[in-house]
């Protein structure tokens, strides 16, 4: 993802370091969701999880709008540099 490409890094690291968050909600790793603006993962679950759902709870409470129960609105999103935002990770602005 965009994240990665940032980085320099691969999504899988990506994924593994905001898994590993220690220092979350202070670092907002629940603002990172898929390339497909899909929730995606949290706290390493994936799909209709407790989890995935507190993410969703704490993405809303920051203002980000969905378009479904899993799928954030383009408006909500920040591209980190990517010519064509669709090909972005998106995080809140």
């Amino acid at each position: 993802g965009a994240v990665a490409q940032a980085l320099r890094s691969s999504a899988r690291a990506v994924g593994q370091a905001l898994r590993g968050n220690p220092f979350a909600p202070v670092v907002p790793c629940h603002r990172v969701v898929a390339s497909t603006l899909e929730l995606g993962g949290f706290s390493g679950t994936w799909g209709d999880t407790p989890e995935v759902s507190k993410k969703r709870t704490m993405l809303v409470a920051e203002g980000v709008s969905m378009t479904s129960p899993t799928r954030i609105s383009p408006q909500s999103l920040h591209t980190f540099g990517a010519a064509n935002p669709k090909s972005a990770a998106a995080v809140r602005k």
